[in-house]
Formats: structure tokens, C-alpha cells, sequence
């Protein structure tokens, strides 16, 4: 018995006719956005400092650290929440 091809099985192997499938509305709305979203973090990704800048960034970075009344709040808060 010999198999045939109905219309309904797929042909395997490639065909110049075929085209790639357009993609959907939201497909090329969400590929937008998200080239965008990357030109806009690389445009800010970095920052530039004059010398003076990133010497006081620097001594801001080394400096002792003393918690302001919200920081040690938050730490009560944690503090007691751990405990409970």
C-alpha cells in the first residue's frame, strides 16, 4: 500500500514561497518599547563627574555613616518584626 500526500500533511523542507509569520500588533508594539527602554538606559547608564565631583563622591562613599531618625526606626521595626 502506497502513502500518499493529502493536502492536510505538512511538506517537510524549505520552500521559497514561504514566508516568515507577520508578527502580531503587540508583537511589534512590545519590540518598540523594549528598543526604546534599551536607547533609554544606555543614554543614562553612565555619568560623568568633574574631578572635584567624584573626589566629594568619594570621601561621601569612605565617611563614617550615622543613621538618620528614619534609618534607625526602620532598624527598630525590623528589629521587632525578626523577633515576633
Amino acid at each position: 500500500m502506497a502513502a500518499s500526500t493529502s493536502a492536510a500533511t505538512p511538506v517537510r523542507g524549505s520552500c521559497s514561497t514561504r514566508r516568515p509569520p507577520t508578527p502580531s500588533v503587540s508583537d511589534f508594539v512590545l519590540s518598540h518599547a523594549l528598543a526604546c527602554a534599551e536607547e533609554v538606559v544606555q543614554a543614562n547608564e553612565s555619568i560623568t563627574l568633574t574631578a572635584m565631583d567624584f573626589k566629594a563622591f568619594l570621601a561621601a562613599l569612605d565617611g563614617p555613616v550615622e543613621p538618620n531618625a528614619a534609618l534607625a526606626g526602620a532598624f527598630d521595626r525590623h528589629a521587632e518584626q525578626v523577633r515576633q
